[in-house]
């Protein structure tokens, strides 16, 4: 493998290669999971953005799953990677255009790009999301216990995913819709045949 400047820079935290990246995922979707079963405090102990730590933890995972692709032309460049992706696709990919267009096809990654373009441009006006029309409508649950004494009330800031393709609406919940990309970036890395670099811990 050529020797990536970003890492020698040190400018990745130490991040060498996609598999890190894949950890990186696994991470935050166990961290989302744990702030799911764990919901902020309602009280004089809460803090600023408790109640959405939940989300917070989701936009992460969405945000890598995406930039993930990143990681992928990178390993395609420097370790010959395009014939293998090629296959895997069923289609020819040459780049990172073609490879971007391709993934685009799936709803798992298109879902990751469009929560990583409006947490950071506000809207979804990408050209490539056009005909997504995707929704994630926000809700609050509230737990209270059934006494004072039991301890404070608690609230988590909640979505579910809602998409429409061709007709067809679905909705889903943010740990599923998590599953189906960490689902689908590793059958990609094994069809992909991407050699791993370092320890990978799902």
């Amino acid at each position: 493998m050529n020797v990536d400047m970003r890492n020698v820079g040190g400018w990745t935290l130490g991040l060498a290669s996609i598999w890190d990246m894949r950890a990186k995922l696994s991470w935050e979707v166990r961290l989302f999971q744990e702030q799911a079963r764990n919901p902020g405090i309602a009280g004089p102990n809460r803090r600023a953005g408790d109640d959405q730590a939940t989300l917070f933890t989701a936009m992460n995972a969405f945000l890598t799953g995406w930039h993930m692709l990143d990681w992928l032309t990178f390993h395609a460049k420097n370790d010959d990677l395009w014939a293998s992706i090629s296959a895997a696709a069923g289609c020819q990919i040459t780049d990172w255009t073609t490879l971007k267009t391709w993934v685009l096809t799936h709803d798992q990654m298109r879902i990751c790009l469009a929560i990583c373009v409006a947490t950071k441009h506000v809207s979804v006006n990408d050209k490539e999301l056009k005909d997504l029309n995707f929704d994630v409508p926000v809700h609050f649950d509230f737990f209270t216990p059934k006494s004072l004494a039991d301890g404070p009330m608690y609230v988590v800031r909640g979505v579910l995913l809602r998409t429409e393709k061709g007709g067809i609406h679905m909705t889903q919940t943010v740990a599923n819709a998590l599953a189906d990309v960490e689902n689908w970036w590793d059958w990609l890395l094994k069809e992909a045949q991407v050699p791993e670099y370092g320890p990978f811990i799902p």
